[in-house]
């Protein structure tokens, strides 16, 4: 895929490309000579610029480059992922420069997404459009001092092999590949999305993931309420609670019938030297009427 992304890029300039987001707690993973690198090939068609001018309202240093590299990335908010995600598939652009007036043009703009921290952009599980790597650090061993200096001159060389190799993918997407290749098969993204979950959402993870441990169910049942009264304790409203089983989890409610959800009572808590505070539960099972969600053991078992 990697291959196949950057020939794209070189040949077939027009056609979109998912964002490629590269993250790495450490330092030297080789992020900043890649970056290089690209410029080199791509001169003023590519550009890099730190999350500040990536975000900046007054974005004619970007709206005209084939390439973006955005580095030290972090969006943490809706609006900020909004307009990111807008650009990947937009047609067209507003120009904004600074005191000039605004004006349209077409965009075919990629972007690559640079980052130490896992929060790095605020993903969830049904984004399609964000392609995630971990790059692991370099060992020192390993690591050319003048590493940059001697890919720059093999920068003929790869634009001719490029030029001369056949694509291995073919259209799949509106961003070019199979979707599953950068989401669902890349456990950096399934990483990545858990990373940036808010807590109320790891929160009823956890709570389901303990009560399949103490269950023999290959599937339990709760409703919007039950989930209220028995996770949050009440101390949560009903409209986030579908935000969470519908956008986060994803999904959608049962028809209305008789079901049983678990009750969860704590009867006893000890020390442990190894492990800490240890409680042990029981569970009692509720007869109830309404419109369950249904919860699978395959989604949830061991943090699934």
């Amino acid at each position: 895929m990697a291959l196949d992304y950057f020939q794209i890029l070189l040949l077939y300039p027009t056609e979109r490309l998912p964002v490629f987001a590269a993250f790495s707690p450490e330092n030297t993973t080789g992020k900043s000579t890649l970056a290089n690198l690209v410029i080199q090939i791509f001169g003023d068609n590519a550009v890099s610029v730190n999350a500040a001018e990536f975000q900046d309202k007054f974005n004619d240093s970007i709206s005209s480059r084939l390439l973006v590299i955005c580095d030290e990335t972090l969006i943490d908010n809706d609006a900020g992922m909004d307009r990111l995600k807008n650009l990947v598939t937009a047609k067209q652009v507003l120009v904004n420069p600074k005191g000039l007036a605004k004006y349209t043009i077409d965009h075919f703009a990629k972007y690559w997404m640079f980052s130490n921290r896992p929060n790095m952009l605020k993903v969830v599980k049904y984004d399609e459009r964000f392609w995630f790597r971990r790059i692991s650090a370099i060992p020192k061993g390993d690591q050319i001092p003048d590493m940059e200096q001697l890919m720059a001159s093999e920068i003929p060389a790869f634009l001719h092999f490029l030029r001369n190799r056949k694509l291995v993918t073919t259209t799949k997407s509106r961003l070019r590949f199979d979707v599953s290749l950068y989401t669902s098969a890349n456990p950096t993204f399934a990483d990545m999305v858990e990373k940036n979950e808010p807590r109320d959402v790891r929160q009823l993870r956890h709570a389901l993931e303990s009560i399949f441990e103490e269950s023999e169910d290959d599937a339990i049942f709760f409703s919007r309420e039950d989930v209220k009264t028995e996770i949050f304790s009440g101390k949560i409203d009903l409209g986030r609670v579908k935000d969470i089983l519908q956008d986060y989890l994803g999904l959608k409610p049962l028809e209305k019938q008789r079901y049983k959800y678990p009750r969860r009572t704590l009867i006893a808590k000890r020390e442990d030297a190894d492990s800490g505070l240890e409680e042990t539960m029981s569970i009692q099972w509720i007869r109830a009427q309404g419109r369950p969600y249904q919860f699978d053991r395959k989604l949830f078992e061991n943090g699934g």
